[in-house]
């Protein structure tokens, strides 16, 4: 789906319109979090796994990853368009 410098993302299989992602770490695959869609806050949110350490570095290519998202989640679709 993404890559970064640091971190992959991959979209996993989902049920329903919001996508749940798996964060992996680049160098060795590791799984780091998940990310999905939280319907209290609105938005879509990480869950990191335990024991796992975030730098600033990755914590920007996660923020930035989920501005897209969202954006994505805004963007009018086709068919709203053509309606």
């Amino acid at each position: 789906m993404k890559t970064t410098k640091y971190l992959k993302f991959e979209q996993l299989h989902s049920e329903g319109k919001t996508k749940r992602i798996a964060v992996l770490s680049r160098r060795h695959g590791d799984m780091l979090a998940g990310i999905r869609w939280y319907g209290p806050w609105r938005q879509y949110t990480v869950e990191p796994a335990p024991y796992t350490v975030w730098n600033k570095e990755c914590l920007r290519e996660v923020a930035e990853f989920l501005e897209g998202l969202m954006a994505e989640r805004k963007a009018p679709t086709t068919e709203a368009i053509h309606a």
